[in-house]
């Protein structure tokens, strides 16, 4: 049977389209009212309705075109919500919406065109990242603390239209033009942090030590490859299984430096198979249960299991 190529994807390196224009965020829009609870992040994924299209009111570079993100937040029944309102429990597990409303998630580069911008959640979910439209600057927030930091200073339009942002554990790093930030969240000291040079289809870790790709030729469901970053030579190499059939996967990002998300569909009609967390160290693969199909999903903290 005829090798399978497979498209590879990042978060952390956002797309760039020309489409109907989106409008400019509302003037009268505000940053978050973050709430405090023990809710923990599952998921993200841009608001549905955060881009209008208006072509005659296109923006300049570096303005904010989509904004709005939705939180989708699981906690145990019974755990106090904080001042976080709204939940539903349904037998073990309470669900909850919060959305940030001022979080870009697409800017816009030149006439008739934009780019994508991710936000980032922390892989315990209490913590999330963004670039927000009213500040113009990254920030961080601690829902369990109900803490925010400003992860970048106020950018540039030129800047506004280059970034991209990561989450490790504790930390996260964020990239503005040639610049780069990696912050502490719990001191709030920031070093700063050059973006690392990444091959296409290959993921640098967050302490940019490795990077990881599938390589579509090495087996019939492609082969995941971790290699040294600086050498480019392959460390591990784990062959990725087939669902039911044919398979192809993306890898979305590193979790942490020891761990990779992978997105895997069918190869014949793009079926959506699931979403699975890679241990670099072990070769396991383990399935992440209730999440969308979304290629624009930022995943967090894991389901509990059942």
């Amino acid at each position: 049977m005829a090798l399978l190529a497979m498209a590879l994807t990042s978060c952390s390196t956002p797309s760039t389209t020309a489409v109907a224009g989106p409008t400019t965020p509302s003037p009268t829009l505000g940053p978050w009212d973050h709430p405090r609870t023990e809710f923990v992040v599952q998921y993200a994924l841009p608001k549905k309705d955060g881009c209008n299209a208006d072509l005659e009111a296109w923006p300049s570079p570096g303005t904010a075109t989509c904004v709005g993100w939705q939180l989708h937040l699981i906690a145990k029944e019974g755990v106090h919500a904080g001042e976080l309102g709204g939940k539903f429990c349904d037998l073990d597990e309470c669900r909850s919406g919060n959305v940030i409303p001022d979080a870009v998630s697409g800017v816009s580069t030149g006439p008739g065109a934009w780019r994508s911008v991710a936000m980032a959640v922390s892989a315990d979910g209490r913590r999330v990242a963004y670039l927000s439209a009213v500040e113009r600057r990254f920030v961080g927030v601690d829902l369990r603390k109900k803490l925010k930091r400003h992860l970048s200073p106020v950018l540039t339009p030129d800047e506004m239209t280059k970034t991209s942002i990561l989450a490790d554990g504790g930390t996260f790093t964020v990239w503005y033009g040639a610049k780069g930030l990696r912050t502490d969240f719990t001191t709030g000291r920031s070093t700063p942090r050059p973006k690392p040079k990444e091959e296409w289809g290959y993921d640098a870790s967050p302490d940019g030590k490795r990077d990881a790709g599938v390589n579509d030729e090495a087996s019939r469901n492609g082969t995941l490859e971790f290699r040294d970053a600086a050498t480019r030579r392959v460390t591990r190499r784990l062959v990725l299984p087939g669902l039911g059939g044919a398979t192809k996967s993306t890898v979305m990002q590193w979790r942490g430096n020891d761990e990779i998300l992978l997105k895997m569909h069918s190869a014949e009609g793009a079926d959506h198979l699931g979403w699975f967390l890679v241990s670099a160290a072990s070769g396991g693969l383990r399935r992440l249960p209730g999440l969308p199909p979304d290629e624009e999903t930022v995943v967090g903290a894991p389901r509990p299991p059942q």
